[in-house]
């Protein structure tokens, strides 16, 4: 069967054709044909050639690392999401490092090839002999110490030949590494320690490699757990300790600063970190997340004066708001109150789930209308909208994309047209 016909994506014919220009690198790894089978032992666990360790890594080196890790790694408590379909989605197991081993054939050899987010070893090997397997076990070894930062893709030649073929894979073992897409280099042979580990620790520099035992991908999932539940503050800590140790998503990691200081409404944060992705992203200015933090800040300080007012009309903390309104939940200029000081401290939910139990109520509602039909003294402040421009306003202010968003506008069509 002719291969382009067997794997037809454009995707895999030019990753074929990339990797065939790529010169072989004879100088940091031994053709096959000059090693004699006698140089290496038949441990299973450890496999040493002129004293160089291919098996699981000098197990001294391994507790030292362990050692430096938990001496680095910070005590992250993972976040209580209150939704439970995210819960279970989501865990802290679930959330741990883990190698990254696959097996390719034709089904998945441009997938994980061409679209992986982590570097990727291209392994093409044999299981017979002692030269491929010992390669492989040492690839192995490297993909557990580095759990998540390298993708390992094991091509075994005799359950795939056309796509041996396609390589114009001459001798075994031959091994491909690419990034992104792109194919980096291509060796053929074995290395010895010194090379292969030079080899892997380049490839886990370009993921960012791990921080305390989470790969960068983990934390900024983390971060952005934390900024849904609200948890501001912890958010900044780990974006913090991304800022410091990681350079492979920075504009990720700042525009995570711009979230959490929008939240917070602090505009001057958000300029001081809108200055860098200036400097260093100028292309990126008009990025979503940076529209969305400008609209949510000048909204912000619309309604801060009616905020401000607020808290010296009531005389009383968010807490004791909250307290009262549960006593009296039919008072709807409570319930407006309290989603302007939800949507100034970042609670947009809840910011917006009071104005639509309003709505559901009286949709005309405005809380300089003297007719809401509610016993609560009117606070008439300035600046204020009625209950649907606000929270239309609200949705502008936010990503028309969120999920947030959508479910919103969803129930506010309800209401409206019931």
């Amino acid at each position: 069967m002719n291969f382009y016909k067997l794997l037809s994506n454009n995707g895999t014919r030019s990753f074929i054709k990339s990797i065939n220009k790529k010169p072989i690198d004879p100088l940091k790894f031994t053709t096959c044909t000059f090693i004699k089978r006698s140089y290496f032992t038949k441990s299973s666990n450890h496999f040493n050639s002129n004293n160089h360790n291919y098996g699981t890594i000098n197990q001294q080196q391994q507790q030292q690392q362990q050692q430096q890790q938990q001496q680095q790694q910070q005590q992250l408590e993972f976040p209580q999401n209150n939704k439970k379909e995210e819960t279970k989605e989501i865990t802290s197991e679930s959330l741990e490092a883990k190698p990254l081993i696959v097996e390719l054939d034709s089904r998945n050899f441009n997938d994980i090839t061409m679209k992986s987010k982590v570097p990727v070893i291209l392994n093409v090997y044999v299981n017979h002999g002692s030269i491929s397997p010992t390669l492989t076990e040492a690839l192995k070894a490297y993909a557990q110490e580095y759990p998540g930062c390298i993708l390992l893709a094991n091509l075994n030649v005799e359950n795939n030949l056309e796509l041996a073929k396609a390589l114009k894979v001459e001798s075994i073992p031959t091994i491909y590494t690419l990034n992104k897409g792109q194919v980096l280099q291509q060796f053929v042979g074995l290395p010895d320690h010194e090379s292969l580990d030079k080899l892997i620790k380049e490839l886990v520099k370009l993921s960012g490699g791990l921080i305390g035992n989470k790969t960068i991908d983990q934390l900024q999932t983390i971060a952005e757990l934390f900024l849904k539940s609200n948890q501001t503050d912890k958010a900044i800590e780990i974006y913090e300790n991304l800022l410091s140790n990681d350079t492979t998503q920075l504009l990720k990691t700042l525009l995570g600063f711009i979230q959490c200081y929008t939240n917070l409404n602090q505009p001057d944060q958000v300029e001081k970190y809108l200055s860098i992705i200036k400097e260093k992203f100028p292309n990126e200015l008009d990025h979503k997340k940076i529209q969305s933090s400008k609209r949510i800040l000048q909204l912000k300080k619309q309604v801060s004066e009616t905020v401000d007012n607020l808290y010296k009309t009531h005389n009383l903390t968010l807490e004791q708001i909250e307290d009262k309104l549960n006593n009296d939940p039919s008072n709807l200029d409570l319930k407006y109150d309290l989603s302007l000081l939800y949507y100034q401290i970042g609670e947009y939910e809840k910011s917006i789930n009071q104005l639509l139990e309003i709505l559901k109520i009286n949709k005309k509602y405005s809380p300089n209308n003297n007719n809401n039909n509610n016993n609560s003294n009117n606070t008439n402040q300035p600046n204020t909208e009625s209950a649907k421009n606000l929270v239309v306003k609200i949705f502008e202010s936010l990503d028309s994309q969120d999920p947030l968003v959508i479910k919103s506008r969803k129930q506010l069509n309800n209401i409206w047209f019931s």
